[in-house]
């Protein structure tokens, strides 16, 4: 009950600080519909302050499609109060877009691809668009590559067009009044409404429970160029650096032995892939041969999260790596992503009949037992890139990553120089003196960004129960909550700035 009424003084306060605000205006700031409630909360005071800086209203939008389901669930919502339709109408004055696919809708985008590289060179109005759609074909069908000659494919590829027509035609008949664009993502077609903003030079902004950052047309990733670290590290006060230095390690030494550092409160839960408890043995092979360890990742999972990769999605690449098994003389190592284990097994299994030379690492097998055992390890650009360099071991990514930046991994950023370094592995070795860049990057990569109820404990696990909006109120009722965070991210509107950090208050 505590929660519920603490649910119900946040809708109020809903009501008497956003939703009643430029009700008239023609101006118009969109916010999309997320299912998760304390990235709501970020994103509706953003738009709010948005709105206020433009004196414009919020109209809320889903940015996708929606079919008979959508409108079964929709209906339901209206019967369950605690529904997060509920903190919308709280907002928005019931204004809403609900984007409806039609049989005769006018199809104003063709999208012709003749190969599955030539997804990710769709464009609208030069604004990439093709990664978004490649990422959801795969996540919405669970696949592991893109066959163009399937029919959900050709169905999918049109209903995208669709899509991509719809906003047009609102972006074309509202866009003297659009004055931004808040979304939850920066990848998936939930993206998509920001990518055709930024085509009509729309600010767009991309804010969580974790971050508040805005994209633009050179950079369309929620996070800012990792190719800017170092520089923006050095910019700090000269004696807090060592304080931040101390606080990554600290952090990495609790993930590296097992334990919960920042990354894992914020994501969802899984078992410690450092656990120094065995629960699966596995035997390497003892022939003398480099091993090396292929760390996979989800194949169905935003390839493109970070922007381009070498291969066009991950199957292309652990083929290329399939094909490398049978011609190196190495040992390769396949360790399937643990978060998505179950996931991707039957169709990875499939792929490895293929691939006999790559030897599957057992789902429990932990890093621990696999370091001591691994010459070398290869990702496309995952957290490896830094963990494995730190305890001794050469990483070699394959796109754009977090890590690009530093020069603790292997980046290579053209297929050609990614091969030279996959047909000399041996020759692959970890730099000297490399701990306080590894350091520098944890920093900079997981502890500059903003949350939005400061230092507050919170997991993944618990940030759409109710509860999140006792801490809320708390903070609302004993503190300046909404002022502070008003000037905070409305002085962030009006700057050139591409995120709020972690001490703007």
């Amino acid at each position: 009950m505590n929660y519920f009424l603490n649910y119900i003084k946040y809708l109020l306060f809903n009501i008497k600080k956003l939703k009643n605000n430029n009700k008239s205006s023609k101006k118009i700031i969109l916010l999309e519909i997320y299912n998760v409630r304390l990235s709501v909360v970020a994103m509706s005071m953003l738009a709010g302050s948005l709105a206020g800086t433009n004196k414009a209203k919020i109209i809320c939008y889903f940015p996708k499609f929606f079919f008979l389901k959508d409108f079964v669930k929709y209906f339901f919502s209206y019967l369950n109060p605690l529904n997060i339709f509920y903190v919308y109408k709280s907002i928005s004055n019931n204004n809403f877009i609900m984007p409806i696919q039609k049989k005769n809708n006018n199809q104003n985008v063709n999208l012709i691809v003749k190969n599955k590289n030539d997804i990710l060179k769709i464009k609208y109005k030069n604004i990439l668009i093709g990664d978004l759609i490649y990422d959801e074909y795969l996540r919405n069908f669970n696949e592991i590559t893109i066959d163009i000659n399937k029919k959900n494919f050709k169905d999918f590829l049109s209903r995208s067009s669709n899509l991509i027509s719809y906003w047009e035609n609102y972006f074309d008949n509202n866009k003297k009044n659009i004055k931004g664009v808040v979304t939850s993502h920066s990848v998936y077609l939930i993206a998509l409404v920001g990518r055709i903003a930024l085509a009509y030079d729309v600010p767009v902004f991309v804010a969580g429970w974790t971050q508040i950052n805005k994209i633009n047309k050179k950079n369309l990733s929620r996070y800012p160029n990792p190719d800017y670290y170092k520089r923006d590290f050095k910019n700090f006060y000269k004696n807090k650096k060592k304080k931040y230095l101390d606080e990554a390690k600290k952090n990495l030494k609790l993930r590296l032995s097992g334990k919960k550092d920042v990354l894992r409160n914020i994501s969802l839960k899984i078992d410690p892939v450092y656990s120094t408890r065995v629960t699966k043995k596995f035997l390497f092979k003892d022939n003398k041969k480099i091993n090396v360890l292929i760390a996979s990742h989800c194949f169905s999972d935003a390839p493109h999260f970070y922007g381009k990769i070498i291969f066009s999605d991950f199957y292309e690449w652990i083929s290329y790596l399939g094909k490398k098994a049978k011609q190196k003389n190495y040992n390769f190592y396949f360790k399937i992503h643990p978060a998505h284990h179950e996931r991707n097994k039957e169709k990875i299994d499939k792929l490895l009949l293929k691939y006999s030379d790559l030897y599957l690492v057992p789902n429990g097998v932990t890093h621990k037992q696999i370091i001591p055992n691994i010459d070398v390890a290869l990702t496309v650009y995952g957290s490896i890139a830094h963990e494995y360099p730190l305890q001794g071991i050469p990483v070699v990514t394959a796109g754009e990553n977090p890590q690009q930046g530093y020069d603790f991994c292997y980046n290579p950023k053209t297929f050609k120089d990614y091969n030279r370094i996959i047909d000399n592995l041996e020759k692959c070795k970890v730099r000297k003196n490399i701990k306080k860049s590894i350091y520098e990057f944890y920093f900079m990569h997981y502890l500059t960004d903003y949350f939005i109820l400061g230092d507050e404990k919170i997991s993944a696990e618990n940030i759409s129960k109710l509860s999140i909006y006792k801490i809320l109120m708390k903070k609302i009722e004993h503190r300046n909550f909404y002022e502070e965070k008003n000037k905070i991210f409305t002085n962030f509107i009006l700057s050139k700035k591409r995120r709020i950090l972690f001490d703007a208050e």
